[in-house]
């Protein structure tokens, strides 16, 4: 306890020092503020957070030190169960004042329920839904437009589709990239039809209603010790390179993790067989094993580890159409431990640069509270996304009449990037959100 108390909290004090200032008659001074500062002569700051403090500038002065207080606790705003339980055990001191073993025994106990917390606060888990399709297949046809309707009122979801040779080799897509197509499938143990769809790297029930919501309920308003930034580059037009950053966020106990990279192409406009002439987030190619590439989580919170990737630009794709997204998984179960997704715009361009149709669009009103208007020309179908400016994409949807209204009230203010996508070309403008 001992160790979680001195290594979770990173104090600041010796433990006598602690010990005395716990059992002395000075009463305790709790301040919770977004900028803290402290009425003394030295004028100290502390950034934000939480901080237990001594009120005696001399209390320590027999070891050697002037303290003017003690910086004991520093804990993050979001960690309101901490706050709460600091002050809980702020009354109780100032009650029992005369009673120190109990005291010392309160702080103790206390401390153990807070280690018992994340320390340094887990993050958001994004949902990840690979879908197995193939363009030749009519049941995916009829299943698959539910399925994106009720994919399009997620926030946040990283959608890949893959297409296997089962049922039809055939499918054109499939062709485009067969082996890692097949593979992951077969990663699943999925193979042999299709639509099969996997949420968070668990295999859902093909008799699963795929339009319903209920399939995402389960993975929704989940943590994790990690996250994941990608910094994509593209060059001109023949290559890509992506960074992907995994960083420790909280403590965990993962052990050995196998991270998949992979580009996927945001729409292609081909019609099958089966009638289905737009097709999302292809898989175009893998870049890293097929089953994901071995990587170990740091133990420490705050490190992280760096792979890079790169490829070549393929004649089949349209290169302006593809991004880089990457699924971190346990290798031995294949649950997700984190994912993530950066849009075709989120890049550094180096080289020649890109050449891209524009076409025109009216966004209004910006800044907004809410909804964004959106008006086309022309186009009456269109992919938009919502990335923040270091690409990271946080909202997507299809647009299939010439105006739109996009509902971006679960975002939280700021300034962001609109991204559209039609068959005509592209537009891209900032939008913020007040």
């Amino acid at each position: 306890m001992l160790f979680l108390f001195f290594n979770n909290f990173r104090l600041f004090v010796r433990f006598y020092d602690l010990f005395r200032l716990i059992t002395c008659q000075r009463i305790f001074n709790l301040e919770y503020e977004g900028k803290t500062k402290f009425k003394n002569p030295t004028n100290y700051k502390l950034d934000f957070g939480i901080h237990l403090v001594g009120g005696n500038p001399e209390m320590f002065s027999s070891f050697g030190r002037k303290t003017k207080y003690i910086h004991v606790l520093k804990l993050t705003k979001r960690n309101i169960l901490n706050f709460l339980a600091i002050k809980l055990l702020h009354e109780m001191i100032i009650k029992n004042e005369k009673q120190h073993m109990k005291k010392l025994a309160t702080i103790f106990g206390i401390t153990f329920l807070l280690s018992c917390q994340i320390t340094f606060g887990q993050v958001a888990k994004k949902i990840v839904a690979e879908h197995f399709t193939n363009s030749n297949c009519s049941i995916c046809a009829s299943r698959n437009p539910g399925f994106y309707t009720n994919l399009d009122s997620q926030s946040g979801v990283v959608h890949l589709a893959v297409h296997p040779s089962s049922p039809y080799a055939s499918c054109l897509l499939y062709q485009q990239n067969s082996t890692a197509n097949d593979a992951r499938t077969n990663y699943y143990g999925i193979y042999g039809g299709t639509p099969r769809l996997v949420i968070n790297g668990e295999v859902i029930s093909p008799s699963a209603n795929y339009s319903s919501n209920t399939i995402f309920s389960p993975y929704q308003s989940l943590t994790t010790p990690a996250s994941i930034r990608i910094v994509q580059e593209k060059f001109g037009t023949d290559s890509i390179r992506a960074t992907v950053i995994i960083k420790t966020e909280a403590t965990h106990s993962l052990g050995g993790l196998s991270l998949f990279v992979a580009l996927a192409e945001d729409t292609v406009f081909y019609t099958g067989n089966n009638g289905e002439s737009e097709h999302f987030d292809v898989f175009r190619k893998s870049l890293s094993s097929t089953i994901g590439t071995s990587v170990i989580l740091p133990a420490a919170v705050g490190d992280s580890i760096s792979l890079i990737f790169s490829s070549e630009s393929n004649s089949v794709w349209n290169f302006s159409r593809i991004y880089t997204l990457a699924i971190l998984q346990e290798t031995s179960s294949k649950n997700l431990v984190q994912a993530e997704a950066v849009s075709p715009f989120a890049d550094f361009l180096t080289g020649v640069e890109n050449k891209i149709n524009q076409i025109s669009a009216n966004v209004f009103p910006n800044p907004t509270e809410n909804i964004l208007n959106i008006k086309l020309g022309e186009t009456s179908s269109a992919r938009i996304s919502i990335t923040d400016l270091e690409g990271r994409l946080l909202l997507q949807t299809n647009m299939f009449q010439d105006q739109f209204q996009l509902d971006i009230s679960a975002l939280p203010k700021a300034t962001y990037l609109l991204n559209i996508k039609t068959r005509k070309g592209d537009y891209s403008q900032k939008v913020i959100k007040q």
